[in-house]
């Protein structure tokens, strides 16, 4: 694969851009009527050669020789011209101006109009026209004004066959434009150095796989240390498996095929296992209908014991960010009212658990009663768990001992693969664009890679992957401006990994806020392995994808936080439906012109859309 694109037509000399700022008045494009047949420099008389100070008027002029006539391509019409340069006697070469004069030249043969790649450059994030589909209406425009005659077949297919020429001159066009990428790429928050609350989402789009070779910068180096995470039974109230099945059912909220409520035995076995634990104060209000056991225990209290019987860690349901309120909440006199900012707080950010707190206080005027405290005594330690990575100990030998064996081939193999390569290079072989979030650490090696922690009644969010295409593109939208600050090309089908990785490499400290349809296990997966970096980063997943995941728990749902109502948690399924028109003609494209293309297509789509509202 070659390392990136490059420009290869014969004007060489800089195009000035869309949306530069040194655009004034209407951009210029050749008319029919007014192109000359013999494009040929002309020159003043104090016109004079930089190497000899010969005047160029003096110069010989001559045709440019190629292999057949050229010919100018426009929107609507072409002409056939004659190619003519000066040359001074020092041998230097004045060329005819085709970028003043609103065209580029490829080979001295094919000539195209900018106004014919602007139209395509627009038309391109609009519609799903390959660069085919709008040459052939380009050829179709030509016929329709009686420019080609009817009938003519080997006329009609060496225009059409031009396509490629199109698409080739489209690319050195828009690389010779020199696009402020970094501008349209550039989060809009005005107290934010890099966007603080993202949406991630993956689209299947992408090249064909044998055409796709992508390489890693921001893996672990040969020294890289083996860290461990926290573990999944730590990050639990309950966990025993078992125990948090039998909850579910006692409360009503059993997983689909489950029975609801326990018999006598269930119930008793329940609570001698359980015995001593503060949760269990909350099991014995109790019904017994038909020889059957259920709660009938209050709103609050069902809910919070529901969200704690789940797989989810606890602290989704007590977050980072609200640990030091919680903290001082235990640590008053147990005679002291609920603060009421902490409690505003709770509800905000921790609705769950502050609207038991508020349940179980207003009895008592608003003094938390001893069995609340104590359950909250225990979700605070163990939310606080969550957070702290676990003794290597407690993994098993064989994943010690597998992890070790892969750190030390990997030292034996490990070859530093961005030496020498410029930005454009780099993001030509490794498939990232985030001009503005540059790498700030590689990622470790993880004892949790060589270990599997599911457990459990898990969410049914399962990967996608295509037999024939690379696995598609992953991006990231800010959802306090909308702007795309950066995509990448998946070299593996879309997985927590592929959040964990741009994420934790790019992002000096972790955002507050990540909404990801798979939000639920990509929590975990940062658990996993930099459990204290996600400490006050809340996971959450979008209303429309939450309504798929079934056994994981309600506080990752958006819509259970009445204050992100603002947000379209919705933004990267519907940036990327805009994106899902390019497949058919993607497919086809190698990885450079793949890349190039949908970096360009997110730009013109970002600067049209600052464009219109400025309008």
């Amino acid at each position: 694969m070659d390392g990136c694109l490059s420009v290869h037509s014969v004007t060489k000399e800089p195009i000035t851009s869309f949306f530069s700022s040194d655009v004034t008045g209407t951009r210029c494009y050749p008319e029919l009527l007014t192109l000359p047949t013999v494009l040929e420099p002309v020159v003043h008389q104090d016109k004079v050669c930089e190497c000899c100070g010969t005047p160029w008027s003096e110069a010989v002029v001559s045709n440019i020789s190629c292999t057949r006539e050229p010919i100018v391509y426009s929107l609507t019409w072409f002409k056939r011209v004659n190619i003519k340069r000066r040359t001074c006697k020092c041998g230097a070469v004045l060329e005819y101006p085709f970028s003043k004069n609103g065209m580029i030249n490829l080979n001295n043969v094919d000539i195209f109009s900018h106004e014919a790649l602007d139209r395509y450059s627009v038309e391109m994030t609009k519609t799903s026209l390959s660069f085919y589909a709008h040459w052939s209406a380009i050829v179709d425009t030509y016929e329709l004004r009686e420019l080609l005659p009817r009938g003519d077949i080997s006329l009609h297919n060496f225009f059409v066959n031009k396509r490629a020429k199109f698409q080739e001159a489209w690319v050195n066009y828009i690389m010779l434009q020199h696009p402020d990428y970094s501008k349209a790429f550039r989060c809009q928050c005005p107290d934010a150095d890099y966007c603080q609350e993202l949406v991630a989402d993956g689209i299947m789009l992408g090249p064909q796989k044998n055409r796709s070779q992508l390489f890693s910068n921001w893996g672990p180096g040969p020294e890289s240390e083996l860290l461990a995470g926290s573990l999944h039974a730590q990050r639990l109230l309950l966990p025993n498996k078992q125990d948090r099945l039998l909850v579910q059912r006692l409360f009503g909220k059993a997983p689909k095929g489950a029975p609801h409520g326990l018999d006598e035995d269930e119930y008793t076995s329940l609570l001698h296992r359980l015995d001593g634990k503060s949760i269990t104060h909350y099991l014995a209000f109790i019904e017994r209908n038909d020889g059957l056991v259920t709660s009938s225990a209050t709103a609050h209290v069902t809910r919070l014991v529901c969200e704690l019987a789940t797989d989810s860690p606890v602290c989704t349901i007590a977050p980072g960010s609200v640990l030091t309120d919680l903290t001082n909440i235990i640590t008053a006199q147990p005679t002291c009212r609920l603060p009421a900012r902490a409690m505003q707080n709770l509800l905000i950010n921790a609705p769950t658990l502050g609207q038991f707190l508020i349940g179980e206080g207003r009895p008592h005027g608003m003094i938390l009663p001893a069995e609340a405290r104590d359950l909250l005594v225990d979700i605070v330690g163990t939310s606080e768990a969550c957070f702290k990575r676990a003794d290597p100990a407690l993994y098993s030998r064989a994943t010690v001992v597998k992890a070790h064996k892969a750190q030390e081939a990997a030292a034996i193999e490990w070859n530093e693969p961005t030496n020498g390569w410029s930005p454009e290079e780099e993001f030509m072989r490794t498939g990232f664009y985030y001009p503005n979030l540059p790498i700030v650490r590689r990622t470790a090696r993880y004892l949790s890679d060589f270990r599997s922690q599911r457990s459990g009644q898990t969410c049914t969010k399962y990967h996608y992957d295509s037999k024939n295409l690379a696995p598609g593109l992953f991006l990231i939208h800010c959802l306090r401006c909308f702007t795309c600050v950066g995509f990448h090309l998946m070299s593996q089908h879309e997985s927590p990994q592929t959040l964990f990785e741009v994420l934790y490499t790019r992002w000096q400290a972790a955002p507050r806020l990540v909404v990801y349809d798979n939000s639920c296990h990509g929590h975990t997966y940062f658990l996993n392995r930099e459990p204290a970096w996600v400490r006050d980063t809340r996971f959450l997943i979008d209303k429309m994808h939450y309504k798929g995941h079934s056994g994981c728990c309600e506080a990752y749902d958006i819509a259970k936080y009445p204050e992100l109502s603002k947000y379209n948690s919705q933004l990267a399924e519907q940036r990327n439906s805009r994106l899902a028109i390019l497949k058919s003609h993607c497919a086809y494209m190698t990885q450079p012109m793949f890349l190039l293309y949908v970096r360009f297509f997110l730009f013109m789509s970002a600067m049209l859309r600052v464009s219109q509202s400025q309008t």
